[in-house]
């Protein structure tokens, strides 16, 4: 018997540009991801605390009402375990805010707009993987 068991992983895309976060969601729905989307940090700990189960957080640092990294403080709480990659055009990955950011809460990835698609989609797939896992029976 053949019988194949899929996940599909969910990237949670947070930024406060709604051009970006489409490029973005095209970018990795081509790839096979499930994408959800928010406008900010206060909308993407409201799609956290829902139904779905998000596999990995891409959110930008810099944007209204609740920042990335104040974003990836309280996501923390809600699921410990989270994948973040942050992204900025504002602030360089190398800086002090991004370090320290980095260090608390294990931010492994970063991306600086304006970013190529083959460079996020290796981010993505470094921190989560291929977007489904396909076991044979």
């Amino acid at each position: 018997m053949n019988l194949k068991s899929h996940h599909t992983k969910t990237v949670l895309v947070v930024d406060d540009e709604p051009a970006i976060r489409m490029m973005i969601y095209r970018i990795l729905t081509g790839q096979g991801y499930h994408v959800l989307e928010a406008g900010d940090g206060l909308a993407a700990l409201d799609v956290l605390r829902g139904p779905h189960r998000v596999d990995l957080l891409l959110t930008d640092l810099i944007m209204p009402r609740m920042g990335g990294a104040e974003l990836v403080v309280e996501s923390n709480k809600l699921v410990p375990d989270l994948k973040v990659i942050c992204i900025s055009g504002k602030i360089p990955m190398d800086s002090g805010p991004f370090s320290r950011l980095a260090e608390a809460f294990d931010v492994k990835s970063c991306l600086e707009k304006p970013f190529e698609p083959a460079a996020l989609i290796a981010k993505v797939r470094a921190s989560i993987g291929h977007p489904t896992n396909t076991v044979e029976l």
